[in-house]
């Protein structure tokens, strides 16, 4: 058992490694001290043939060590992308996606798109799109997009509620607006 603090590698996991969490012929495994006074250890196993990530440590106790069950952290997979979901008066003219990667992180992308039917009404709220469940977020959020170069006043903002629902607010400056984009966020989902 690996428990001096440094970085291994190797080969077969049945004959290079006691305990690993899953058999693997190609693997690193990192042992951290759990303190300054080096009181039991901390190993991260990595399998770069399934691209998993596991973690487990021990404690000391009277009669020796004793170690916890190994502990599953990431998964590094490619997140699948999807189209994302635009509202019925918004016409999409680049990229609209969406994704969540393995640490709950959703990304949304939004080139460029106009509004279909007439310009954006300003200091109007306008539906833009609706993230599903599972992709919405933790907290509310507000932020302005774009600011007039001459008097730094912003002419776009963008909101993502709680129930996923995406919405953009030109200003009263933005007269006759029908385009928007350059949309790129990221932010935590909460399921």
């Amino acid at each position: 058992m690996l428990t001096e603090p440094g970085f291994y590698r190797g080969g077969d996991t049945s004959k290079m490694l006691l305990h690993a969490p899953i058999f693997s012929y190609a693997w690193t495994l990192e042992v951290l001290a759990n303190s300054a006074w080096n009181i039991g250890v901390t190993q991260r196993f990595i399998d770069y043939e399934t691209r998993r990530m596991y973690i487990r440590s021990n404690h000391p106790i009277e009669s020796g060590w004793e170690w916890y069950d190994w502990l599953e952290v990431a998964q590094c997979k490619t997140p699948e992308m999807h189209e994302l979901p635009l509202a019925d008066s918004i016409n999409r003219l680049g990229t609209a996606a969406y994704w969540k990667n393995a640490f709950n992180e959703v990304t949304v992308v939004f080139d460029y798109g106009e509004k279909s039917n007439d310009n954006f009404v300003p200091d109007q709220w306008t539906l833009i799109a609706t993230l599903p469940e599972g992709f919405r977020p933790f907290l509310q959020s507000q932020w302005g997009m774009c600011s007039d170069s001459g008097s730094d006043n912003v002419v776009a903002t963008y909101r993502l509620d709680y129930d996923g629902s995406l919405y953009y607010r030109a200003s009263t400056a933005a007269v006759n607006k029908k385009s928007l984009g350059g949309i790129r966020f990221v932010f935590i989902a909460r399921n």
